[in-house]
């Protein structure tokens, strides 16, 4: 007879009270690894830490959601990914984020822990760290060299250019992000988002259809911000992820002692 595993590194282990345990404990204030956030910012300032933002939300189908995800470059979709009884969390500069909205039930139990933000807080700068976490990894192609043969150069046969977040790549601020140019501008050319070496100049695409920016795209005179899907990253996913399993079992069976 076949009998479900049930230990931490499966599935229904997520499911069980014993993750429900540890993934509460992590919010928990007197935990000293548990720092709540007043300021996006914070974020850059701390490692290996679970960092609790309290966000003022009417609904979870509202645009403050959006204005999250695109600050801490995440995905954007609705319902959250990667939530667990309404609280999503995520990786990001080595800590795990959470996010507890003011809709959620549990809003009202971790409330008095920190300052209540609205999506107005998540509208400035992005933070400078880089978002290693995630399996697309950003670099800057030679003059002359495509997104496509630039990925492949770097991260081997199976990676792959990554053409929706091309899109994303394709503006002012994330090239001057990767770029010290002397002025950004809109362009047409399936290379672009780039830099001109010649002049120095950030060029986003401004064209559409046939004109639209493409993996394959070149020029001699740019360099190209490319986006590349790196299949090695999934491995290193998975080996994090059993990690925090069997930390969470660990945890959740041994917990720390309050003070």
């Amino acid at each position: 007879m076949n009998v479900a595993r049930t230990d931490a590194h499966t599935i229904d282990y997520l499911y069980s009270d014993e993750y429900g345990k540890f993934f509460f404990s992590m919010l928990d204030p007197n935990n000293p690894d548990t720092i709540y956030v007043n300021d996006p910012k914070q974020v850059e300032e701390y490692k290996n830490k679970n960092l609790v933002f309290l966000l003022t939300t009417d609904h979870a189908h509202n645009r403050a959601w959006l204005y999250v995800s695109k600050y801490f470059d995440i995905w954007h979709t609705i319902p959250v990914r990667g939530s667990y009884d309404d609280i999503p969390m995520f990786k990001f500069n080595g800590n795990r984020v959470f996010f507890i909205f003011s809709f959620s039930h549990h809003f009202s139990k971790y409330s008095q822990h920190g300052k209540a933000l609205d999506h107005r807080s998540f509208h400035g700068k992005k933070p400078t760290i880089p978002h290693s976490e995630s399996i697309i990894q950003i670099n800057v192609a030679d003059n002359g060299v495509s997104c496509s043969r630039m990925c492949y150069e770097k991260y081997g046969e199976a990676a792959k250019c990554d053409t929706f977040k091309l899109e994303d790549l394709n503006n002012c601020a994330s090239l001057r992000h990767y770029f010290n140019c002397d002025k950004c501008e809109g362009s047409i050319g399936n290379d672009q988002p780039a830099l001109n070496t010649e002049t120095n100049t950030c060029l986003y695409n401004s064209g559409s259809n046939r004109h639209r920016t493409t993996c394959q795209g070149f020029h001699a005179s740019t360099k190209r911000l490319c986006a590349c899907f790196d299949p090695a990253r999934v491995s290193i996913f998975h080996d994090e992820w059993e990690a925090m399993i069997s930390n969470a079992h660990k945890q959740a069976t041994e917990p720390f002692m309050e003070p």
